[in-house]
């Protein structure tokens, strides 16, 4: 505004025109979102890392390179809940479909031992039926020539809900490089577990779950949050299903 175009008393006016010129700036202003992990980011054992918000978080278990290779914070919530009493009595009750976490991680999986006279156990699914992986008094072929051998597939009933879950990251997350297993015998020893001490360290040792390694032609490997063991593969004895999951860095 000029003031010399202006009046030097009061008037009345009539018509009032004006002009206004508008100059757009060619310049843009972003949000820039924070940069994806790459190949140059560099994990831990025991590392935590989380998709979808704080939903399904994971422990490193190994940096890959490009890839990371992790562990499920909890066990998936699938099958059975047992409920133990003083007597060891059991009442099994099937997890309802209908659960808005069903079939993915739930903190409802945590074992609950803090009343030995009413121990509750959520998320429990047999390894399988038959040991499939031994046949004439020997180990299968395809399963390799010794134990502890990684005898996890399509033969086990928890292969089913491993499947499921990477779907569920791969089209619900778009994490689609995510590739989900179970946590072998190997993966164990490399993170804090001594099966000569009949233990485990750090984030395997709360965990409640099989492992996909059989020791024998009638145990499979498992994780127990008192100690680390082999148990027999029969079917009264069920476990829990923690997803073991190898992504590309850049789908963090």
């Amino acid at each position: 505004t000029n003031e010399n175009l202006l009046p030097n008393e009061a008037v009345t006016m009539q018509n009032l025109s004006y002009s206004i010129t508008y100059v757009q700036s060619n310049r843009t202003t972003t949000t820039e979102a924070a940069s994806n992990p790459s190949s140059s980011d560099s994990y831990s054992s025991g590392d935590e890392f989380c998709l979808d918000g704080n939903k399904e978080c994971f422990y490193v278990l190994s940096d890959n390179g490009t890839t990371v290779t992790a562990l499920a914070k909890y066990n998936l919530l699938v099958g059975n809940k047992i409920e133990y009493d003083a007597n060891f009595n059991d009442t099994t009750t099937a997890i309802s479909t209908s659960d808005p976490e069903y079939g993915i991680q739930s903190s409802k999986t945590l074992p609950d031992l803090s009343n030995m006279e009413n121990v509750k156990l959520t998320g429990l699914v047999e390894f399988s039926q038959t040991n499939y992986w031994y046949e004439n008094g020997n180990l299968k072929s395809n399963y390799g020539d010794s134990y502890p051998a990684w005898v996890f597939d399509s033969n086990s009933n928890l292969w089913t809900p491993v499947q499921n879950y990477q779907n569920y990251l791969r089209n619900m997350l778009n994490k689609t490089s995510a590739t989900a297993t179970l946590l072998s015998y190997e993966q164990a020893i490399q993170n804090g577990c001594d099966p000569s001490q009949n233990s485990c360290t750090g984030f395997l040792a709360d965990t409640l779950s099989w492992l996909g390694t059989a020791d024998s032609s009638e145990s499979i490997w498992m994780l127990n949050p008192l100690m680390f063991f082999y148990s027999e593969c029969t079917l009264d004895y069920i476990l829990g299903i923690r997803p073991v999951i190898t992504i590309n860095k850049s789908d963090l």
